[in-house]
């Protein structure tokens, strides 16, 4: 069996569900994120090697923070 692309996504923060095209995405070189348009946070996207996407926003690495503080206050 086939699996069957989905269109929208349902942020994680804000359970709203999203769709795709709606999602900025934003890279710094190693990681890709979707940024969700109804709350801005960003969301981890491993798949976005296998599927092609390209971000709409790049870092240069300014604003970095450690793994022990997070992302979003």
């Amino acid at each position: 069996m086939i699996p069957v692309p989905y269109s929208h996504q349902t942020c994680p923060f804000c359970h709203t569900p999203v769709a795709l095209a709606r999602y900025e995405f934003a890279s710094d070189g190693q990681h890709t994120w979707r940024i969700c348009p109804e709350c801005d946070h960003t969301l981890l996207i491993a798949e976005a090697l296998v599927l092609g996407l390209s971000p709409t926003a790049t870092s240069n690495g300014a604003g970095l923070v450690t793994a022990t503080e997070p992302l979003h206050a």
